[in-house]
């Protein structure tokens, strides 16, 4: 794996069909303590797509130190993995996930493998490939035109495809939505635990949208119906937490002294949690009193 961004640029260069990016965030993955600094910990590469790297921050302070250190991370990018190629051009910023850090599992940089946890390079060199499997590698790096470079990348698969049967031998399964190999005691990689969150919390914010009467146990229910390999993952204190965001989020379009706009009578019921029949002019002003200084177009401030 350390010989791994030697080849990439070709790789990148070359390959048509997605694979390439898919190996440039692995190494990305891999050096990202290096090129992100002190925001690698709240930072995760998710993507690599037509040169532009998309990264996710577990909180908006992570996300505003990156867009502030977006070209030097280009530039890092370039020089330890592109070797002073322009492998990233530009980055781009996926959901992040505000006021869900204790929530939040950074996507793991690939690590040698004697660094694995409970395998060893001496587990590795045990492990004998069929013959299939050495053909299934040398075709993934026969496109590589460069005969160095293309011998490295097949090292490589050769490495992976090693790991992977080890990995194997000692209980990791394969992720329920991708495939790839997560540990024993996962139900899910490291990252479709990333992507489905993303999905459970736009689902859940749907749940209210279409009834803001909702409760949060119902609410619960419903994931668990839908995305049952969520269970570990879909507190209630994550729902608690995505419903108070769309709260805010509504609130803040809703202009003070607004109470008739279906939006401020959307904002009621979701606060408030009642069905519409249950909308009242003594509810909506004391709720929206409640909500004042959370509303839009707020009257300036008067000194006494």
């Amino acid at each position: 794996m350390n010989n791994l961004d030697k080849i990439l640029i070709q790789t990148v260069a070359q390959d048509k069909t997605g694979f390439g990016e898919k190996i440039l965030r692995l190494s990305i993955c891999q050096n990202w303590g290096e090129i992100a600094g002190n925001i690698s910990s709240q930072t995760v590469p998710l993507k690599v797509q037509k040169k532009t790297l998309i990264i996710a921050a577990d909180n908006p302070a992570a996300k505003d130190n990156a867009k502030f250190l977006a070209k030097e991370i280009i530039n890092k990018t370039n020089e330890i993995i592109g070797r002073g190629e322009k492998v990233i051009e530009k980055i781009e910023f996926g959901k992040n996930f505000d006021n869900h850090k204790a929530d939040f599992k950074k996507i793991p940089a690939p690590q040698k493998v004697q660094e694995e946890k409970n395998f060893s390079a001496d587990d590795l060199e045990k492990i004998i490939l069929t013959d299939e499997e050495i053909a299934e590698c040398e075709k993934k790096s026969a496109t590589i035109e460069n005969e160095k470079n293309r011998q490295e990348l097949f090292d490589i698969f050769i490495s992976r495809k090693k790991l992977e049967k080890l990995k194997l031998q000692n209980g990791w399964h394969k992720c329920k939505i991708c495939g790839e190999l997560c540990k024993p005691n996962e139900i899910l990689c490291d990252f479709c635990k990333i992507t489905e969150r993303n999905k459970m919390r736009d689902k859940i914010r749907k749940i209210f949208y279409d009834k803001p009467s909702t409760t949060f146990i119902s609410a619960q229910e419903k994931i668990f119906d839908e995305m049952p390999h969520m269970k570990n993952y879909c507190s209630l204190s994550v729902i608690e937490s995505e419903y108070s965001s769309l709260i805010r989020e509504t609130a803040a379009r809703v202009s003070y002294g607004d109470k008739k706009s279906d939006l401020a009578k959307f904002l009621v019921m979701l606060f408030k949690q009642v069905d519409e029949k249950n909308l009242t002019d003594a509810l909506m002003e004391n709720a929206l009193h409640e909500l004042r200084f959370n509303l839009a177009d707020q009257p300036p401030f008067k000194k006494k």
